[in-house]
């Protein structure tokens, strides 16, 4: 697995001097499969500094983000709801990206619990 977060990130890596750090937390976050939250924000952090410069060599981190980490729809007592895909929008920033989850589950979905908690999770691990 380590080797196939290497192969996504070289490439990124290697175009974005400027974000280096965004790409050392994304690794280390992908790597330990901790934290799917901080994987999300660095992916939007890269994507909005170099997606022009970079093109197509983000594809493969959005693939893995998408294969890796859901949305989790918990109640205020915690209980597990949903499960939600990763999904992102051309031109979205992480805001957006949330407000839009956010207003689908809102208006889309009926629940008893009027208190959610939405959260990214990696998949299979609601505790991320």
């Amino acid at each position: 697995m380590v080797s196939d977060i290497e192969d996504i990130l070289s490439p990124v890596a290697q175009a974005s001097s400027g974000c280096a750090d965004f790409i050392l937390d994304l690794r280390d976050a992908m790597v330990a499969g901790e934290n799917a939250g901080k994987c999300v924000s660095c992916y939007f952090a890269i994507y909005h500094r170099m997606a022009v410069q970079l093109g197509s060599d983000l594809l493969p981190l959005e693939k893995w983000i998408q294969r890796h980490i859901e949305i989790s729809v918990s109640g205020a007592g915690g209980d597990l709801l949903e499960r939600m895909p990763v999904i992102f929008h051309p031109g979205e920033d992480l805001e957006t990206f949330c407000r839009r989850m956010m207003d689908e589950v809102s208006s889309d979905r009926v629940y008893e619990d009027k208190h959610l908690q939405l959260s990214f999770a990696f998949v299979g691990n609601t505790a991320s």
